[in-house]
């Protein structure tokens, strides 16, 4: 999220911000171009936020690539995590954009102004 071009591959749900992270809420989308899809993982580096979870429980976010289930990550407690995984080849396309989206299945409603939040996200990406 650091990086200048990192608004170019957001699609919707991951709130504006500066800096290394930015929260999403319940429905994130990316896009991602790749030229190959041969021997290529997913990368998601995030946080589930402790003081959420107290409210929420615990919490699933549902990962798709293209319109495909790709994984559930299930967290019980709260804090930075890494997710790396290979991607069936079936799943991506080549020289084309990917969609990736994340759904948070209970998003925190914030008590002050009512925003649903869903994770703080670090970045993402295609690993080959």
């Amino acid at each position: 999220m650091a990086q200048a071009n990192a608004a170019a591959y957001i699609v919707r749900d991951i709130l504006p911000g500066e800096g290394a992270w930015r929260w999403t809420g319940p429905k994130p989308e990316l896009q991602f171009f790749l030229e190959r899809t041969v021997n290529v993982r997913f990368v998601l580096e995030y946080a589930v936020h402790e003081d959420n979870l107290r409210v929420t429980g615990p919490v699933t976010l549902s990962v798709n690539i293209n319109g495909h289930p790709f994984r559930s990550l299930r967290h019980e407690t709260g804090g930075r995590q890494h997710f790396e995984q290979p991607v069936p080849a079936s799943m991506l396309r080549a020289n084309d954009k990917n969609i990736v989206a994340i759904e948070v299945d209970k998003p925190w409603t914030s008590p002050e102004d009512g925003a649903r939040l869903g994770f703080i996200f670090s970045g993402a990406g295609f690993l080959e």
